[in-house]
């Protein structure tokens, strides 16, 4: 048995600020890296108070992410949200990827002041979604795909980006493989986040890149049309890729 390690960048983000608060909540496999740039702007632009969780099973080794739970990923979420209600009058839940679809989760039966969605899925669109459960049992992991050109080409503006602001150059950082379990219970929490969209009141803000080549561009139509806040929008992008979070 060996100890858990963080790997390098995986830390939690904070910004202390104002009364207003605003909870970053990253993606699957990823780090709170990728919205820490959203999250500093935030910070900059509106003084406001930003924190970031690292999602359990993250940041360490996929090992990890193939114990976990949606319930895990939730309740995280739950504590930072409780956290910074200690210190803001009003928080903001923005999450990205599969934090985004836990965001639309999260804010239909919790007291925040608005949720902001960046390619949130509405399902496990692929063939092999079927074989999930018993590839969850047998902790599968399945290897990533090779780089497409326009995820050598976001390596390349992340990379240009960390120069611009005298950071190492360590680029996008997440898991090389994808986990079943993870995946698994992505898809588990998603049919539940549909079930409550209906129910949300909170205004809503969701966002999509036409070309997102990880969730198809056609979930923000399918998410959108469950919500039932009153206030709601969405943003269409022509482009911006999948992690519309990582820049300003």
């Amino acid at each position: 048995m060996t100890v858990p390690t963080l790997l390098p960048n995986a830390q939690p983000i904070y910004y202390p600020g104002n009364r207003i608060g605003c909870l970053m909540v990253h993606g699957l496999t990823g780090i709170p890296q990728e919205v820490r740039w959203i999250g500093h702007h935030l910070h900059q632009t509106g003084g406001y108070t930003v924190f970031g969780p690292l999602l359990p099973g993250h940041g360490t080794q996929i090992a990890d992410l193939n114990r976990m739970r949606w319930q895990d990923w939730y309740i995280s979420v739950l504590a930072a949200f409780s956290m910074l209600q200690s210190h803001c009058d009003q928080v903001f839940v923005i999450g990205e990827s599969m934090g985004a679809a836990l965001s639309l989760l999260f804010a239909a039966p919790q007291p925040v002041a608005g949720v902001v969605s960046l390619a949130a899925p509405h399902d496990v669109n692929s063939p092999l979604a079927p074989l999930l459960p018993l590839a969850s049992l047998v902790g599968w992991n399945s290897p990533k795909p090779e780089a497409r050109p326009i995820d050598v080409q976001r390596q390349a503006d992340v990379k240009a980006e960390q120069a611009r602001r005298a950071e190492a150059l360590t680029g996008h950082f997440s898991y090389s493989n994808w986990s079943a379990r993870g995946l698994f219970e992505l898809s588990k929490m998603m049919q539940l986040m549909r079930s409550r969209l209906p129910s949300m009141t909170a205004p809503a803000l969701l966002m999509h890149a036409q070309d997102d080549s990880v969730v198809g561009f056609a979930a923000l139509a399918a998410n959108f049309a469950l919500v039932g806040s009153s206030i709601k929008r969405k943003i269409e992008y022509e482009t911006g890729g999948h992690l519309l979070g990582e820049f300003e």
